[in-house]
């Protein structure tokens, strides 16, 4: 009879010991994927050797880009019920016509706001600041105007947006006035 029960122990102790590693081993995993959510990047490592080792999001901090001044009579609302991990319909409001205003809707900056500071999130591709080089891909500001603007963040993440504050700056260009920049911008919370 002892030696049944060292027995029936030694295995009791053995599946214990197994369920308690494969929960740690799981714990460890979850942890290490929260971990990999974003990495700020101090221009210290390459992008895409940091995309590779899993990050999500590769931020740095907020570039010193010359945004202009705000846009006025403007408005950029979210669309009711549109903001996902992967994607936002924004609504673009003109309260005064501007021949020679275009705001660009295709490249775009997008930034997390981590601590109450704001981190430039780094595009994966083609680089949101592309349009400050010249791109003037745009639409033009007609008054009381709405245009539906859809943004797919598949330009910024792989696996979309983690749970957090972001805000979504557009720039524009007024071709009259030797091309001066003005911004709009809005906040939005993904959860």
């Amino acid at each position: 009879m002892k030696k049944s029960n060292k027995i029936l122990v030694c295995i009791f102790v053995i599946i214990i010991l197994i369920i308690s590693g494969y929960i740690g081993y799981k714990l460890g995993t979850e942890e290490e994927k929260k971990n990999k959510e974003y990495m700020i990047n101090n221009n210290e490592k390459n992008i895409e050797e940091l995309r590779k080792e899993g990050y999500n999001l590769i931020l740095s901090q907020s570039k010193n880009i010359e945004y202009g001044l705000p846009l006025k009579d403007t408005e950029l609302k979210i669309k009711e019920n549109s903001i996902t991990k992967d994607s936002i319909i924004l609504e673009l409001l003109s309260k005064r016509g501007e021949e020679y205003i275009d705001v660009s809707t295709r490249y775009y900056i997008l930034e997390r706001k981590i601590n109450g500071k704001w981190y430039q999130i780094e595009p994966i591709g083609i680089e949101s600041k592309k349009y400050l080089e010249r791109d003037t891909s745009g639409v033009p500001l007609n008054t009381n105007v709405k245009y539906n603007i859809f943004k797919d963040f598949s330009e910024y993440t792989k696996k979309g947006l983690p749970k957090g504050e972001y805000r979504i700056i557009f720039i524009s260009q007024n071709i009259k006035e030797n091309n001066s920049k003005s911004y709009i911008e809005k906040e939005f919370e993904i959860k």
